[in-house]
Parts: C-alpha cells; structure tokens; sequence
C-alpha cells in the first residue's frame, strides 16, 4: 500500500507539479478501491479551500487516480467531510473552537 499522509504530487493540466495534502482515506468495503479526500490549499473565488476526491485500486488499476461517478460513494465521502469539518471546528475536550457566524 502506498503511503500518502505526508502528501502527493501530481500534474495538473499544465503540466505543472503540485502538492497536495491528504485529508483522509479509506477502504471501501465492498469494491476494494481506495478512496482518498485531498487538497491543494487552495482557495476558490468566495473563499472556500477547494478539496478533492478520488480513488485508486492498486490491485487493478496501479496508483492511478479514478474519479468517483458513483453517487452513493460520493454521497458517503461528502458526509466524511462534513464530519471531518465538524471535528477540526472542536477542541480536544469537543468544544467548538469557531464561532458561529
């Protein structure tokens, strides 16, 4: 398996070398593939960091990285990452650490 929680590089349709930070992954339990939330740190026009998702299935396609076009997956991976969000917004104790807007 490869190790990608110190991050990434890949090239973008420039051809340029960009890194990206893992934000989490798992296995899913009934297809085998790997699938990876990541991001570049980079922000879209209303401010918003831009994250990403895909997969990879190292047994039948190598390293290279699958869109999601499963509605069901997406749908979970989109409810991982609300989680997540939730989580970064706690403490340590659970107590939120941003304010309500």
């Amino acid at each position: 398996m490869i190790d990608l929680s110190s991050g990434f590089f890949w090239a973008d349709d420039n051809g340029e070398t960009v890194k990206f930070d893992l934000l989490f992954s798992f296995k899913g339990e009934s297809d085998g593939n790997t699938y990876i939330v990541y991001t570049a740190n980079e922000e879209d026009e209303d401010g918003n960091v831009m994250v990403y998702a895909s997969y990879f299935n190292e047994e039948k396609y190598g390293t290279k990285l699958k869109n999601i076009e499963d509605d069901k997956m997406f749908d979970i991976i989109n409810a991982m990452l609300v989680i997540a969000v939730e989580n970064a917004e706690k403490d340590a104790d659970g107590n939120n650490i941003k304010e309500e807007e």
